[in-house]
C-alpha cells in the first residue's frame, strides 16, 4: 500500500537560477547544488538531467519558476530544430543550444526529456512534448 507522504508538493517549484535564466521561458534545465541549495542550471551536456521548464526565468541569483517535467501532462519548450515531427525523442542540448528542444541524433548515450507530439517547422517555436525522462544509447 502507498503511504501518503508529507512535506511534498506537486506542480511548479520555486529555486534559484544558477545561471542567468532571463527571458528564457520554454526552456528546459536541470536542478543542480549551490553550496546546499536547489538551483536551476542550463544543460551543459546531452546526458544532463534536463527535467524542468522555465516558467519565470529571472537572473543568476534570484528565483526563478520552473515546471517539473511528468508524462502525465504536455508541455511547451522553445525549439532548436525546423524539422521536428511527432515521435522524435528531445533532448535539451545540442552544442550551443543549451536548454533548447533538439532532436536527439541516435549516435551516442543521451538524456531523453520527451517525445515530439506535433511538427516543428520553425526554430525558435513552442513545441508540444509529453515527458518521457528517460536515458538512451543507440
Amino acid at each position: 500500500m502507498f503511504a501518503l507522504q508529507s512535506n511534498t508538493k506537486r506542480g511548479p517549484i520555486v529555486v534559484v537560477a544558477g545561471d542567468d535564466l532571463t527571458g528564457k521561458e520554454g526552456y528546459l534545465v536541470k536542478i543542480g547544488n549551490n553550496a546546499g541549495v536547489p538551483s536551476a542550471y542550463l544543460p551543459a551536456a546531452v546526458t544532463d538531467v534536463a527535467g524542468y521548464v522555465v516558467a519565470e526565468g529571472a537572473a543568476a541569483g534570484a528565483n526563478v519558476t520552473l515546471i517539473p517535467l511528468e508524462p502525465g501532462m504536455q508541455v511547451r519548450v522553445v525549439s532548436n530544430s525546423t524539422t521536428f515531427v511527432p515521435g522524435d525523442k528531445v533532448v535539451g542540448f545540442a552544442s550551443s543550444k543549451a536548454g533548447l528542444a533538439s532532436e536527439y541524433t541516435g549516435s551516442g548515450a543521451a538524456f531523453i526529456v520527451g517525445i515530439a507530439e506535433e511538427v516543428g517547422d520553425t526554430a525558435g517555436q513552442y513545441l508540444l512534448i509529453r515527458a518521457l525522462l528517460s536515458y538512451w544509447t543507440a
